[in-house]
């Protein structure tokens, strides 16, 4: 018997980049310590990964999360050089990639 998830694997892009968003099974995230991964972004790749039985709401936070990992590498950010208006500036990104 297969379960069918209500979530489809989608692709976005941000300028040229074409980034893909897959809902994947908690064996495919694993574990860190005792906890399970809700989603991860791997530098390099242009894939977000998202825990395909999470909550709606949680996936939602967890994709933001993995989408800054995103823009961090995007501009070269190195995080221990950043302050508040480097973090602050990320958001600036999420208009545009929202609205297109």
């Amino acid at each position: 018997m297969t379960v069918a998830f209500p979530y489809k694997d989608f692709t976005f892009y941000v300028d040229e980049d074409k980034i893909k968003v897959k809902f994947v099974t908690n064996r495919a995230l694993g574990r860190t310590g005792n906890y399970q991964i809700g989603g991860d972004y791997t530098p390099g790749s242009k894939m977000i990964r998202l825990l395909r039985s999470e909550p709606k709401s949680s996936m939602r936070a967890t994709f933001l999360h993995e989408l800054c990992h995103y823009l961090v590498e995007r501009n070269e950010m190195k995080i221990k050089n950043s302050n508040e208006e480097d973090i602050c500036d990320l958001f600036s990104w999420l208009p545009m990639i929202f609205m297109d």
